[in-house]
């Protein structure tokens, strides 16, 4: 559900996470940062949107974003969730 939400935001590579228009938002430029840290997803707009009307702008629930276990890829291309296999 995360990997197809965040797609749809058309996320950029920046850094070691990614940018995106923020969905919770009318957002004209990209100012929703969006990165891993241990594993767990770390959203944030720069422009002051709450992380929770952000995750469901995006049609998710606070717990998407700490699924054990995954963490984000970046591709120039797609986003994508990798479940580790240790």
């Amino acid at each position: 559900a995360f990997s197809e939400a965040l797609a749809g935001l058309n996320p950029k590579p920046k850094g070691k996470g990614f940018v995106a228009r923020c969905p919770a938002h009318d957002d004209t430029a990209p100012s929703l940062n969006i990165d891993e840290m241990d594993g767990k997803v770390g959203l944030y707009c720069h422009a002051g949107c709450d992380t929770r009307d952000v995750v469901s702008a995006m049609g998710l629930s606070m717990t998407d974003l700490f699924e054990p276990g995954s963490s984000i890829i970046a591709n120039r291309k797609s986003v994508k969730i990798k479940k580790d296999v240790r």
